[in-house]
Order: C-alpha cells, then structure tokens, then sequence
C-alpha cells in the first residue's frame, strides 16, 4: 500500500493557529477543530489525494453522509453513536468535499467499533483509536472481513493511506 506523507505544516499556522490566536484576541470562542477539518483534512489533503487518483477520503469521523434521492444532494447525518457525534466539526465541508468523503464509523457505536476491533486482533481495541487518528484512511477495509461497510470497496478505485 502507498503511504504519503504531506508537510501543511504553513497551512496549519495560517488557516487553525493563527486564526485561533486573532480570534481569542478578539474575545471570540474560537473552534480550531472545524477550520482544521475545513482547510486541512478536507481542504488541502482532500486536494492531494485527488491529484493521487484517489476517488475517496476515508476518515474515523462519527458522522454520516447520504445523498438525497430526491435533489442528488450530498446530506451530513448525526452518527449512530450520539455521544461521539462529530457533525458540528463537519459543517462547512462542502458539496464537494462530501462527495469524496466516506466515514465508516457514522454507523456504528463506539462499543461496536471496538467490539470489531478485538474480532481482528487489535489489542483492547486500539482500532477504534487508530481509525478515529488517521486523517485519510483509504486502505484498511480491502483486506478485512469487517462488518462494517463493505460496500465501500466497490466504491473505491485507487487506494493509498496519508498522514499529515
């Protein structure tokens, strides 16, 4: 499997740090998660990995996405697991980005990403850890016979992993 790995490092200062900072400075709540995800992980990597061919990011989100029947229209979806619920940090991820984005853990509970983890192997079920840590995760559900997700094979068509 490729593994890439990209330096956003002047990305990072400019579009989270210092925006956190100015805004702190200003008396604002800032919230440094929602413009990394904005700018960053679906933003300049989503970018790269297009560029690579990938059709799909894959990240350990606890959200869902669906595409309405109706108006073809990517929809972002509060996750199974309502205690890990991430979709406020999701907000801004455009038509575009939700297009390319698929998160395998909208649908399950934290228990039952563990539970599967223990299944493969995983010590005490680090997989929940290592998929919720990983910023673009293409790879890992080819070669298992997880529960969860298979479909999304069919759906990809280059794999690599990535880290920031």
């Amino acid at each position: 499997m490729p593994h890439y790995t990209f330096n956003f490092q002047d990305t990072f200062r400019e579009t989270v740090m210092e925006k956190f900072v100015r805004s702190y400075e200003s008396g604002l709540t800032p919230s440094p998660c929602i413009d990394c995800n904005r700018y960053l992980k679906f933003g300049a990597m989503l970018q790269r990995a297009r560029e690579l061919g990938c059709q799909y990011v894959v990240t350990g989100h606890y959200a869902q996405i669906r595409q309405s029947s109706e108006t073809g229209r990517y929809l972002l979806y509060k996750a199974a697991d309502k205690a890990k619920d991430q979709t406020y940090f999701l907000y801004p991820l455009t038509q575009e980005m939700l297009s390319h984005t698929l998160f395998p853990l909208g649908r399950l509970t934290k228990a039952q990403v563990r539970e599967i983890a223990a299944e493969h192997g995983f010590v005490t079920g680090d997989i929940a850890v290592y998929l919720e840590g990983i910023e673009v995760e293409c790879q890992y559900f080819e070669h298992s016979d997880c529960r969860f997700e298979q479909h999304i094979l069919a759906k990809l068509r280059k794999t690599a992993l990535f880290s920031l």
